[in-house]
């Protein structure tokens, strides 16, 4: 028998066997699933009203080439059926026809025919077979029924809701009620709050809703919500649902969602940590103590893997490498405090050892994704290994899903078995539909519950109070949409045959007519008068206007006096003190309702005391006073001040943090808190601008370091290949280890780097002479050395003077210092790379109020440096920074070492801000654009300007200073 699944799988096989790329119609496109989804509607449509390919007139189509292909593929159905031995509905409905012109009319069952039957043409033959004497047609109660004038409550005038100006007046005896909403949500909690209100037994409602797509989730999670608190298992709600509820709910369809996701755009590692991180996978049991998913989604996003199956395996090896050495490293370290080391060897070898477990987990279920892409049913049999063997699943929900999702998965897999040309994509393409299509867990009404169905088709359960939820004007009716592969003036022209959108418009109007005609007890409509989302007003169907003209007796009554009429829409607050589903409803019902409460802050924050922090947090920073809520913690200044006696060394970017923006400071130095490292794969980008930066420095400390060492100065013409394979080996390295998202950005990206390594080497060539020599590259002070490292190199920080009479403890790498005059004067220059625009530097504003102090604190250090390492009566001249990059244009910043001579008065607030403990944020929105933390909004802004113009705030004195 040809089941949709089956008939929607021999279209996708026709359009791979009949493909016609250059001349095709429908041919020229890929067989996606929508697609072949229409096509197959198309066909069933066709052969349901009796047609032929020889009864397609080819000058009734918009294009003979669509009506070349229409009748091709009708025809190669019909030709398929034949060779497979297969029976389609249509075939069997003209095999059935025929049997009964053949049989005896008593052998015949009698037939009770519901006089709102729709039935295609082959049925009508088909009951036209039937003998007169056994079959009765079953009368339904509808508008036009005579037999029927009862009017003897509202809902029994609906009948006439095709003709509102015949109907009786209304009774007003709230058999019919209407309310709206604002948003579904609203709607559906609103249906939920009556029912609770007027203590109304879920065993006696049924919900029926206009469009599946928006309500049918909307329910679910609500009832979820109200009746679980999002903690319970799916099961436990009192709700059954007659179509029952999308299988994307569950966690097993939820994971192989992601899967097909993970595997379709070639394993990115954002999406397998998505995958451990809510907790949807399990792995088999290995020996010993077994990492939790969130444990591994941590680990994870620790390296970087970016996408590609093989690379998981080699950086997982990388990273077991380097803690490997690194566990070496503390067996011969210098360090004293062997407590401390033991502490981090053990750290280093517990998470080798999740590493470990990690590469013993991932390495097979890589495997198994990568089967799942082979296509064919390989893919299908890899997808439920994958559902039966790392699926999580925690109730009985998710087993229901499982269940469902294997049983779909092996029909196809029967169907496709001997198909050895089934094309991957599309099975990639089957099992993401099935997540989003499936549904599971349908049942009819029971005892306890509230019972939940499609409009049209609903109201059988017999129950006495009916809700229908979604009487938007642009839900039903419906806006008709007509098949896109053939118009319906196309098929009015082709058959009459043939249904048409028009048609089914109007069907659904007659079923809507029927279904409150034949409702008895009570009903209520409703609509959501506005899209939460866009904040745009939403309007009623014709159906419900025709409704409130009934019920309220206003025959002329439109939009805008329905809306007088009705009772203020819901909201997110109930307006009925019986009608909180939950606590959260319960305050705000009581907080935004009519009757004013004199101590509402405080009986909130008596039952939420951590609103009563956060209110007090808000209290304090609109006051004039800096305190501990704005960034004042003296506590942490002994500790994180660079003047503190055996406290940590400070480097100029952390310098440079600290005054511009000293909650910056704190919450990276002090707190060590900052944003998860990104590791989401950027289609129209490869390399980040840090590590664009890092990539430039090495090649230009490879290439200064190489001639150096050959006596040798820059030249373009000699040196122009030397750098540009020093650059390729750089880059390769890098595209190891973070590979580019596609050629083209890689292309772009290294014309880049390549136009940097020539401005930079044309102007070295030009500024270096016998005068001018590179010298030190990369001097490592107060930290480890870089390769070979450089006669100034020191693990020792640098201990500065400060005006004040305190020390300072520095560290820092320095790009580069040459050495300028003679050889023997010993007088020198610092030049610093930057591979970004020039617009943070000002040549009249070397310091920019702290926020650039790099070119003082270099020059500190680095006169200590030379004095003691090389000469003591060594000189520097100068401080500069270098822009070899497209931004920086080649362009050279410096000054002389006079112009710098005011910035270790700098250095010295900076330190005495530390020791204070005050850290407050920026209140020059500037700083914030590239910060980890939230942006002030204007309010907050203002009030720390007005705490810094406080001169009472002492502690922000130095800030203040700096920022005058």
């Amino acid at each position: 028998m040809m089941n949709a699944m089956r008939g929607e799988y021999l279209i996708g096989s026709l359009f791979r066997e009949l493909s016609d790329e250059e001349n095709g119609y429908l041919l020229s496109l890929a067989p996606y699933s929508g697609l072949v989804s229409t096509m197959y509607r198309l066909i069933v449509d066709l052969r349901l009203a009796g047609l032929e390919p020889d009864d397609l007139d080819a000058t009734k189509f918009e294009s003979e080439i669509k009506a070349r292909e229409t009748k091709l593929f009708l025809g190669k159905w019909n030709e398929k059926l034949r060779e497979e031995l297969l029976a389609d509905f249509a075939l069997l409905l003209i095999w059935a026809t025929e049997e009964i012109k053949s049989c005896e009319e008593n052998a015949l069952p009698h037939l009770l025919l519901p006089e709102n039957s729709n039935p295609t043409w082959l049925e009508e033959q088909f009951l036209a077979a039937w003998p007169e004497s056994r079959k009765s047609s079953l009368r339904i109660d509808g508008s036009d029924d005579d037999s029927v004038q009862d009017a003897s409550s509202d809902l029994s005038l609906l009948r006439w809701v095709n003709a509102v100006d015949t109907a009786p007046q209304p009774l007003n005896d709230d058999t019919v009620q209407i309310f709206r909403a604002l948003g579904e949500r609203n709607e559906v909690r609103g249906v939920l709050r009556r029912c609770l209100a007027q203590r109304i037994p879920f065993d006696t409602v049924e919900l029926l809703y206009t469009e599946a797509g928006t309500y049918l989730p909307l329910i679910f999670e609500t009832a979820h919500t109200v009746f679980t608190g999002d903690k319970g298992a799916t099961n436990d709600i009192p709700v059954t649902f007659a179509q029952g509820v999308p299988a994307r709910y569950a966690r097993p369809a939820r994971a192989l969602a992601l899967l097909v996701q993970w595997v379709c755009n070639d394993f990115p590692q954002t999406i397998f940590v998505q995958l451990l991180q809510e907790d949807l996978l399990e792995f088999p049991e290995l020996s010993g103590q077994k990492l939790s998913t969130s444990s591994m989604a941590t680990l994870v996003r620790e390296i970087f893997i970016g996408f590609g199956e093989s690379r998981y395996e080699s950086v997982i090896n990388s990273k077991l490498k380097e803690l490997e050495g690194r566990i070496e490293d503390t067996k011969n370290s210098e360090d004293k405090d062997e407590e401390q080391i033991e502490r981090k060897r053990k750290s280093m070898e517990q998470k080798h050892a999740s590493f470990c477990q990690i590469k013993e987990e991932v390495l097979p279920f890589l495997a198994l994704s990568r089967a799942v892409g082979l296509g064919g049913t390989t893919s299908l049999e890899a997808a439920q290994e994958f559902l039966n063997r790392y699926a999580k699943g925690n109730n009985t929900f998710d087993n229901y899903a499982r269940t469902s999702l294997n049983e779909r998965i092996s029909a196809l897999h029967t169907i496709i078995e001997s198909d050895q040309d089934a094309d991957h994509g599309s099975m990639l393409d089957w099992l993401q539909d099935l997540v989003q299509t499936a549904t599971i867990a349908g049942v009819g009404p029971r005892p306890g519950c509230l019972h939940v169905a499609p409009m049209l088709g609903g109201g059988q359960s017999g129950r006495a109070n009916i809700f229908i939820v979604g009487l938007n004007d642009n839900r039903f009716p419906g806006a008709g949409l007509q098949d896109p592969l053939l118009l319906d003036h196309e098929r009015s022209a082709i058959s009459s045959r043939l249904p048409t959108a028009s048609g089914s418009t109007k069907q659904k109007r007659n079923e809507f007519t029927e279904l409150l005609a034949q409702l008895r007890g009570s009903l209520t409509v409703s609509y959501s008068c506005r899209d939460v989302v866009t904040d745009q007003d939403a309007y009623p169907s014709p159906a419900l206007l025709s409704i409130y003209r009934i019920i309220s007796g206003a025959r002329e009554g439109d939009v805008e006096t329905l809306t007088e009429w009705l009772a203020p829409a819901e909201t997110f607050a109930p307006q009925d003190s019986k009608a909180n589903l939950t606590k959260d409803e319960w305050w705000l019902w009581r907080l935004c309702g009519s009757e004013a409460i004199s101590n509402s802050e405080e009986l909130v924050h008596e039952v939420f005391p951590n609103l009563a922090h956060g209110s007090h947090a808000v209290t304090m920073r609109s006051s004039k006073e800096f305190s501990e809520f704005d960034g004042y913690v003296p506590e942490a200044g002994p500790l994180l001040s660079p003047t503190a006696e055996n406290g940590r060394p400070v480097s100029a970017s952390a310098l440079e943090t600290l005054a511009k923006c000293p909650f910056q400071f704190f919450m990276r130095y002090g707190l060590r808190v900052h944003a998860p490292d990104t590791i989401e794969v950027n289609p129209s980008k490869w390399l980040e601008a840090s590590d664009t930066g890092t990539l430039l420095h090495d090649i230009f400390r490879d290439y200064m370091r190489e001639i150096r060492d050959e006596n040798l100065l820059p030249n373009i013409e000699r040196d122009s290949g030397r750098i540009h394979k020093i650059l390729n080996e750089h880059v390769n390295h890098w595209v190891n280890l973070c590979p580019p998202p596609t050629e083209s950005v890689y292309r772009r990206e290294l014309e880049a780097l390549q136009r940097a390594v020539n401005t930079f080497l044309i102007d070295e060539t030009d500024r270096c002479t016998s005068s001018c020599t590179p010298t030190y590259f990369e001097a490592a002070l107060g930290m480890s050395s870089d390769g070979s490292g450089t006669p100034l190199d020191s693990r020792e920080p640098v201990t500065l003077k400060l005006p004040s009479g305190k020390k300072m403890r520095a560290r820092g790498q320095i790009d580069r210092i040459d050495q300028v005059g003679d050889e023997d004067a010993h007088t020198y220059e610092i030049w610093d790379y930057k591979t970004g625009g020039t617009s943070q530097f000002k040549q009249d504003d070397p310091f920019r109020q702290g926020r650039k102090i790099q070119n003082t604190l270099y020059m500190l250090m680095a006169d200590q440096a030379l004095k003691s390492r090389i000469d003591l009566n060594a000189q520097l001249l100068r401080f500069g920074y270098f822009f070899p990059s497209i931004k920086g244009k080649g362009e050279r910043i410096s000054w002389p070492k006079l112009e710098l001579s005011e910035g270790i008065t700098i250095l010295d607030k900076l330190c005495e801000l530390a020791s204070n403990g005050a850290f407050p944020h920026s209140h020059d929105s500037k700083d914030c654009h590239f910060c980890d933390h939230t942006e002030l909004s204007d309010t907050e802004i203002d009030g720390l300007q007005e705490k810094m113009g406080d001169e009472s705030n002492e502690s922000l004195a130095p800030f203040r200073e700096l920022r005058a």
